[in-house]
């Protein structure tokens, strides 16, 4: 395809303010009326607040959330990927942490604009792309994300999903601009890596059969090739350059109860368009989304029948393309493709299919800029009206009050008082199969391991953000030693610089038996050879990237031929005023 057609200095930047006015527009009622208690807004804080706080102890990379459970810990940071909760860290060094879910999703919205804008440029004129933009970082179902759900992984991971649907339908496609990405989507959000995956490869396999649609011949089987070593190429290389996360993640996680995350009413089964189930709030929910997803629907059918009226020749092949996905996405939601959602690799731990809204939000507004023929000054003046227009109706519909506990303010005072927060169901380790223990000492000796009495605390608590304690337990008779701390693979554990057996408990705390005398105790948390090895795959994967980079491994390639139509050469003087 041929490159982007160059605008203006002064176009450039007028788009640029537009997006970032739109985004300023979209967290207008959260600076003016506070933030809204969503979903997940409590998860996502206490992750931010934690990440700062290991900073401040001198932890560069997080593993191990030490305040869950109500200070004995889960290895969160080992399986939630790590871009959102290291931005949202930084953003509360920065400034007040009750701001930072607003700023979040200012700089999550203001990114979306921003690639969705270069995907659509790339099909249309500037001022078609700018409206794509606006509509994408507005549409229902990201304010949805935003106020009512505060799924602010998902939301950032919705940004990245242009630059990979661009990466596929250019008529050059390149190993660099697939794996970036890609890569880009697994450290952002996982269940939205998945869906960007499967809808890549049934874009890259539509694509191949358009190649061959009316015969096969070698001529087609040289062009397939390539392409097709390409596009596989690009997503291995996407997944190398995330491996430090996807590898700890993906062997790590037989040691912790991540099945907990797909158990009814939260697997795909219960959330089909309009599904009920026993768990009302989960059905109020439910039915929002539902109705979200008819409106984009139908949204999006409006948007394809003018554009394939529009371009029905000279883009046929695109419009095409889009429509397959659009009704790929449609059939995806309903109970019809229930095998598909339960027995395709890795797609069950999606949990909703209402999510792949985000995917639809993309290609709507794709059609948005190819059915769009209008005056640039109509579309400016529509690109900068199309968010207060959709804003506060979206704010009045998914914003959620907050009770006392709730609110931003609390959850930083509960979170600095040392007592610890709630534990996450997935991320327990599965030695522990009793509730935590609230409030009880960091440490006790007991005469009996199994011993589930609580030993409340006799100080005010504290937490210690450490991945190396050491303590000194003076002369005592034979005991044994508990530590409330659970047990998981990483923690190793010395007595008196002797490796130290543990002894299973039911409540999956660390418990030793000591002998008798002084004893020197010493806790690590060690890095595991599966995540030496993620970051080695990662580290070759950058190589190969530079190498892509500097153009060494493109030496001798030539254009894929693909049957996708560039766009017609942009002359801005043609362009009505």
């Amino acid at each position: 395809m041929p490159p982007t057609p160059i605008q203006s200095g002064d176009s450039t930047t007028r788009d640029r303010v537009i997006i970032l006015l739109a985004g300023f527009i979209a967290i207008l009622p959260l600076l003016l009326r506070g933030a809204s208690c969503g979903h997940d807004l409590s998860f996502h804080m206490n992750n931010w607040m934690e990440v700062a706080e290991q900073w401040r102890h001198g932890i560069p990379w997080p593993h191990w959330a030490f305040t869950p459970a109500w200070g004995a810990g889960e290895p969160r940071f080992i399986f939630y990927p790590p871009l959102s909760w290291l931005l949202g860290a930084l953003l509360s060094l920065l400034m007040p942490v009750y701001f930072v879910p607003a700023a979040f999703t200012f700089l999550a919205l203001v990114a979306c604009g921003f690639t969705m804008r270069r995907l659509a440029a790339d099909w249309t004129v500037p001022g078609c792309a700018l409206l794509a933009a606006v509509f994408f970082m507005a549409n229902p179902y990201m304010l949805f994300c935003a106020y009512e759900r505060c799924a602010y992984g998902e939301l950032l991971a919705a940004a990245w999903m242009p630059l990979l649907l661009l990466s596929i339908l250019r008529k050059q496609i390149s190993l660099r601009r697939i794996a970036i990405p890609i890569a880009l989507l697994w450290l952002t959000n996982a269940p939205s890596a998945v869906m960007s995956c499967y809808l890549f490869a049934l874009i890259a396999l539509l694509r191949l059969a358009l190649v061959c649609r009316h015969s096969f011949d070698r001529r087609r089987l040289q062009t397939m090739l390539p392409f097709a070593a390409r596009a596989i190429g690009g997503v291995t290389l996407g997944i190398g350059l995330a491996a430090f996360y996807i590898v700890p993640a993906a062997w790590e996680r037989r040691w912790v109860r991540i099945e907990l995350a797909i158990r009814p009413p939260m697997d795909v089964a219960n959330n089909t368009l309009f599904h009920h189930t026993t768990d009302l709030s989960h059905d109020a929910v439910l039915s929002t989304a539902s109705c979200l997803a008819l409106l984009m629907i139908a949204i999006t059918t409006v948007f394809l029948l003018i554009a394939w009226k529009q371009h029905g020749r000279s883009h046929r092949s695109l419009v095409g393309l889009l429509t397959t996905a659009v009704l790929s996405i449609v059939l995806a939601l309903t109970p019809l493709t229930l095998f598909a959602w339960q027995h395709l690799p890795q797609l069950r731990f999606v949990q909703f299919p209402w999510r792949l809204l985000s995917l639809l939000g993309v290609l709507c507004s794709l059609l948005l800029a190819l059915a769009t023929r209008t005056r640039r000054r109509s579309l400016l003046a529509g690109a900068i009206l199309l968010p207060m227009a959709l804003v506060p109706p979206a704010y009045r519909q998914f914003h959620i009050l907050c009770f006392d506990a709730d609110v931003p303010t609390t959850q930083i005072t509960a979170f600095h008082s040392g007592n610890g927060i709630v534990d996450t169901d997935e991320y327990t380790p599965r030695t522990a199969s009793g509730a935590p223990i609230v409030d009880a000492n960091s440490w006790w000796l007991t005469s009996d391991p199994q011993s589930l009495s609580l030993h409340p605390a006799t100080q005010n608590g504290s937490i210690d953000f450490s991945t190396t304690q050491t303590l000194h337990i003076p002369a005592v008779h034979a005991a044994f030693f508990v530590l409330h701390l659970r047990n998981y693979p990483a923690w190793r554990l010395r007595i008196n610089g002797a490796p130290a057996r543990i002894i299973p408990r039911q409540d999956g705390f660390l418990a030793v038996a000591l002998p008798s005398g002084e004893s020197d105790i010493t806790v690590h948390y060690r890095v595991l050879p599966d995540e030496l090895i993620g970051l080695l795959l990662t580290l070759i994967s950058l190589v190969i990237l530079i190498l892509l980079r500097r153009g060494t491994l493109h030496r001798g390639m030539n254009a894929l031929y693909m049957p996708i139509e560039p766009p017609s050469p942009f002359v801005p003087a043609a362009l009505p005023t």
